[in-house]
């Protein structure tokens, strides 16, 4: 990558390549980098010019058009021709978190139009879980979640030193020793 230049197997002489990497990856490889879990040269040779596309669940202006989309694609493939999703149908797949982002949509589109009858797609046909819950309720779990995550990841990289990781997180170190007690988090470490 850095020379422009490749050497097959068992030859010598380099090939001149005129080569641009295109990568796509949900990991945060900036901390990967840090973590030692992700080659620190190579994310900076692929860090060129990143392009950050947010999870589906933050763009629900997306969800139906996808959905409507996918719908069209998948009735020309199965030969059903006039499906439509019922309100309520569109009503869950607003309301659902899509943990998969575009291809869990796509596969649950897929699957309707195998299911529906009299070419309407309903929630059924959709087999989405925990559609009842409000996205409120699925916020807050997914916040305390993240919140534990981001305390226990911090503390590792500052190997277990509360001071500098109670800094970095831009709270009180009380609020941090409150924080481990409240969501029963256990320091691999005596803190420091």
């Amino acid at each position: 990558l850095q020379t422009s230049e490749v050497v097959r197997i068992g030859e010598h002489k380099p090939i001149l390549v005129d080569v641009r990497i295109i990568a796509a990856t949900h990991a945060d490889l900036k901390k990967a980098a840090v973590w030692k879990t992700f080659r620190e040269d190579l994310f900076y040779r692929l860090n060129v010019f990143p392009i950050s596309i947010p999870p589906l669940r933050d763009r629900p202006e997306d969800i139906m058009l996808l959905s409507s989309h996918f719908l069209n694609r998948y009735s020309l493939v199965m030969k059903k021709q006039g499906v439509r999703f019922s309100k309520e149908a569109e009503a869950a797949m607003k309301n659902y978190p899509w943990p998969g982002n575009v291809r869990e949509l796509e596969n649950v589109i897929e699957r309707a139009v195998n299911l529906a009858e009299n070419n309407r797609i309903l929630p059924d046909n959709l087999g989405l879980e925990n559609v009842g819950l409000s996205k409120r309720r699925l916020t807050g779990s997914r916040l305390v979640e993240l919140e534990k995550k981001v305390i226990l990841e911090t503390l590792e990289v500052y190997d277990f030193n509360f001071s500098k990781s109670s800094e970095v997180l831009g709270i009180s170190r009380a609020t941090l020793y409150n924080k481990m007690k409240k969501y029963r988090l256990q320091a691999d470490r005596q803190p420091v």
